[in-house]
């Protein structure tokens, strides 16, 4: 649990220090049409899983949902963010993700632990 933990932030820390970079290069004309297939393929992935976590039962189960919904918006904030270029949905990706990361910090720490 603490390696996921710690993982989770330093992934967080990333998303903080080059996610605008990322997106912005995403966003060239030449890989636009690429990364918003890309995205897309995620975003139904993310539909998936959000459908799965919904079905879900056990104390963590609104946790995980949030978490998850959280994440298609997320997706959805960064093919705006590719295909328009809105100084806005670059932001709102970002904070979307942090947000992302902040919750599954949340479910590792709350976890129940295996004993063995």
């Amino acid at each position: 649990m603490r390696i996921e933990f710690i993982a989770t932030v330093v992934i967080g820390l990333s998303v903080i220090v080059g996610g605008r970079a990322l997106l912005a290069e995403l966003a060239q004309p030449q890989l636009a049409g690429i990364a918003s297939l890309v995205l897309f393929a995620l975003s139904v992935a993310q539909g998936l899983v959000l459908v799965r976590s919904l079905g879900q039962a056990g104390e963590l189960a609104r946790l995980v949902a949030s978490r998850d919904i959280t994440g298609f918006i997320a997706v959805l904030f960064a093919i705006v963010a590719v295909l328009t270029r809105a100084s806005w949905s670059i932001g709102a990706t970002i904070t979307a993700v942090e947000f992302v990361l902040v919750l599954e910090c949340m479910r590792l720490y709350t976890q129940p632990q295996d004993v063995a």
